[in-house]
C-alpha cells in the first residue's frame, strides 16, 4: 500500500512538471518567434492626392478695357471647376458695366451740275452699355497654383447706335439748302465670345483660396439696322467686335 501511494506521488509530480516543461517551451518560441523579422513586406499605403486649389465653386470681380467702342469696363463674374488630374473643364459667367462710346463720319457723295453743287455724308455713334457671357472653359494647371485655360460661348450686350445723314445743296435757285435725317435704335444684341487667360494664386501661404487673374476675350454682337427715310441702303447694319482685356479676383470655395 504504501508504495502504491509513492507510485502515485511520482506519477502526479511527473505530470506536474511535464506540464510546466510544455507551457515553457510555448512561451520561450513565442518570445523569439517574435524577435524575429516579418517575412512579408510592410504594406505601403498612398498617399492622399493633392486636391487643386481651383477645384470647385468661384466668384470674383474684374475690371478692363474694351476696345469697340472704346471704353472701360468693370463687373463680376462666377463659375465653377472641375480638375482632372492637371487638366480643367468648367463654365463661368460674367457680367460688367460699360462706359464706352465711338463715333465716325464721312462723305458718302457728291454731285455737280450746270446748276447746282450737292453734297452727302453720314455720321453714325455707338455706345456699349453693359456686356455679359456664358461660357465654357478648358485648361491645363502646369503647377498646382497656376492655371492656364482658354474659353469661348455666348455673348450680349447693350448697344445704342445713332446714324445721320447730312445733305448740302448749292443752287442758282436756292443758294444754300441743309437736310439731315436720323435714325437711331437701342436694343440687346446677341453675338458670340472667344479668348484666354491665366489665373494663379500669388500668396499659397497667407491667402491659399485667392486667386488673381488677366484675361483677354474677343467679342462679336450681331448688328442693328439703321434704316433712313428715302435712303434706306445708308449705313446698312452696324455690328459691333472688339476686344475686352481685363484683370481680375477670384475666392475659390
Amino acid at each position: 500500500m504504501n508504495s502504491l501511494n509513492v507510485n502515485l506521488r511520482s506519477l502526479a509530480a511527473g505530470i506536474v512538471l511535464g506540464a510546466l516543461l510544455f507551457f515553457l517551451g510555448l512561451s520561450t518560441k513565442s518570445a523569439f518567434a517574435a524577435d524575429l523579422p516579418s517575412r512579408l513586406p510592410p504594406i505601403a499605403v498612398p498617399a492622399a492626392p493633392a486636391i487643386s486649389p481651383f477645384n470647385g465653386f468661384y466668384g470674383g470681380l474684374n475690371t478692363g478695357w474694351v476696345s469697340q467702342p472704346s471704353g472701360f469696363a468693370a463687373g463680376a463674374q462666377a463659375g465653377y471647376n472641375l480638375m482632372i488630374d492637371h487638366f480643367l473643364v468648367g463654365v463661368e459667367g460674367d457680367l460688367d458695366g460699360v462706359l464706352a462710346q465711338s463715333s465716325i463720319a464721312k462723305p458718302v457723295g457728291a454731285s455737280v451740275s450746270a446748276t447746282t453743287t450737292s453734297n452727302v455724308s453720314v455720321a453714325t455713334a455707338g455706345q456699349l452699355s453693359w456686356l455679359g457671357t456664358a461660357r465654357g472653359r478648358i485648361g491645363w494647371s502646369p503647377w498646382t497654383n497656376v492655371l492656364v485655360y482658354g474659353t469661348g460661348g455666348l455673348a450680349a450686350g447693350g448697344l445704342a447706335q445713332q446714324a445721320s445723314l447730312y445733305g448740302v445743296s448749292v443752287s442758282k435757285a436756292a443758294p444754300l439748302v441743309i437736310s439731315a435725317v436720323e435714325s437711331s435704335t437701342r436694343n440687346v444684341r446677341f453675338g458670340w465670345v472667344a479668348g484666354g487667360g491665366v489665373e494663379a494664386i500669388p500668396l499659397p501661404s497667407i491667402a491659399p483660396k485667392v486667386g488673381v487673374k488677366l484675361e483677354a476675350l474677343y467679342y462679336n454682337l450681331q448688328g442693328t439696322d439703321l434704316n433712313f427715310w428715302k435712303a434706306g441702303q445708308l449705313p446698312g447694319a452696324q455690328g459691333v467686335n472688339g476686344a475686352l482685356v481685363r484683370i481680375g479676383a477670384n475666392y475659390h470655395f
